[in-house]
């Protein structure tokens, strides 16, 4: 029944409440808003993008990536801030050739890409991680090949951007079929790296976090049962 469980076959797949079953459930205790709305429901709640992925999702697996490479790899010397400056124009780069005006503001430091626990985690605003998925796929293909889970997460990552940026507001099923797969997909991969992580000696990298969950769940049946691209209401113009 745990939520970092995403095989196919995990328990809590068969425990996801329609709004009747949860209004029946709850009774009393339900939120406020859904006893008091008149014609809202669970589906109309949904999982915002630049919340769950653009600062969750994506942010996590760029981090890691970028520490990843930094680690392992001599990209200028043999210390952590060498190789962290050396990344960051090569990112530098990448935004330039690619013309992306949300760019990471200021220079790419070691401290930038962990949390204060000491997690990999970028620290940059939601338009800036959703351009680097691309950035983070180009540096995964050229050092970290040893380990092909990590190239295949960044690819599944950035496949998921481009399908919502192809589309309109109503998606192709084509496109609704590949993000289904996506979800299952990268969440399975992403808890696989997590998993070795936390075996010993455990380092801290690929850690799960809950947004992960609700990743699979936009893929796997929000975005499936109401065709509708969520690249289209997002956060952005809100805040």
């Amino acid at each position: 029944m745990h939520w970092t469980n995403f095989a196919a076959d995990a328990a809590w797949r068969d425990t996801r409440w329609s709004h009747e079953r949860y209004m029946a459930e709850k009774g009393a205790h339900a939120p406020f808003l859904l006893r008091a709305c008149v014609g809202l429901t669970l589906t109309g709640i949904t999982v915002d993008i630049l919340h769950c992925l653009d600062l969750g999702v994506a942010a996590h697996i760029i981090a890691n990536v970028f520490i990843y490479i930094i680690r392992k790899h001599k990209l200028r010397g043999t210390t952590v801030d060498t190789n962290t400056e050396a990344l960051d124009e090569e990112m530098k780069a990448w935004h330039k050739a690619n013309r992306h005006k949300s760019q990471v503001q200021g220079d790419l430091t070691y401290g930038r890409l962990r949390t204060g626990s000491g997690w990999p985690k970028i620290k940059a605003k939601a338009a800036t991680t959703n351009h680097l998925a691309g950035f983070a796929f180009h540096m995964a293909c050229q050092y970290c090949t040893e380990d092909i889970r990590i190239v295949d997460v960044t690819q599944l990552l950035l496949e998921f951007y481009r399908l919502i940026e192809a589309d309109g507001l109503h998606m192709r099923q084509a496109a609704i079929n590949r993000i289904e797969e996506i979800g299952f997909e990268l969440c399975a991969l992403y808890a696989n790296l997590s998993a070795d992580a936390a075996s010993p000696p455990a380092t801290k990298a690929w850690k799960m976090i809950p947004k992960f969950h609700l990743f699979c769940h936009m893929c796997q049946w929000i975005i499936p049962n109401n065709g509708l691209n969520h690249r289209s209401y997002l956060c952005y113009a809100d805040e």
